[in-house]
C-alpha cells in the first residue's frame, strides 16, 4: 500500500492506493486537472516501512521525480529527463513556495506514473529512467 500526500500547500488527509490501476489514472488526472494552476509536489510514501519515499511533481505537460531512501543509502535520486527540449524551468509548488525544476528533470506525466507505479510495486526507483544523487 501507498500513501500520497499533497505537498504543494493543501493539508488534507492522505490518499491509499493499494494498485498501479488505481494511482496510474489518479495521478494523470492530477496532472491534466491543473490548466493554468501551478504545478505541484506530491509526496508517495509506502505504509510498509521501507524507508523510501517518492515525491512526485505534476501538472500540465511537466512531471518531475525524486527518489529518497532513509535507510539504505541515506540519499536523494532525481530522476532525468530522457531528452532536454527547452531551457528556463518550471516552478513547482512545495510546501506552498514555488520552486524551480530545471528541464534535465522534466518528464512526461506519463513517465513519472510509470516511475510511480512501479515505486508503489518495489519500493525502488525505476530501473529504466536514469537518477542523478541530488
Amino acid at each position: 500500500m501507498i500513501e500520497l500526500f499533497d505537498h504543494g500547500g493543501c493539508k488534507g488527509p492522505a490518499l491509499k492506493f493499494t494498485s498501479a490501476s488505481e494511482l496510474g489514472p489518479y495521478l494523470l488526472s492530477l496532472a491534466r486537472g491543473m490548466p493554468g494552476g501551478m504545478p505541484r509536489i506530491y509526496r508517495l510514501w509506502r505504509a510498509e516501512g521501507t524507508g523510501t519515499e517518492l515525491y512526485v511533481g505534476l501538472g500540465g505537460p511537466h512531471a518531475v521525480a525524486q527518489f529518497w531512501d532513509a535507510e539504505k543509502e541515506r540519499a536523494s535520486f532525481d530522476a532525468m529527463a530522457p531528452q532536454i527540449s527547452a531551457s528556463g524551468s518550471v516552478d513547482f509548488l512545495l510546501g506552498g513556495t514555488p520552486t524551480p525544476m530545471p528541464p534535465e528533470y522534466w518528464l512526461k506525466p506519463e513517465d513519472a506514473v510509470r516511475v510511480a507505479t512501479y515505486f508503489l510495486e518495489t519500493g525502488e526507483r525505476h530501473p529504466d529512467y536514469k537518477w542523478r544523487p541530488g
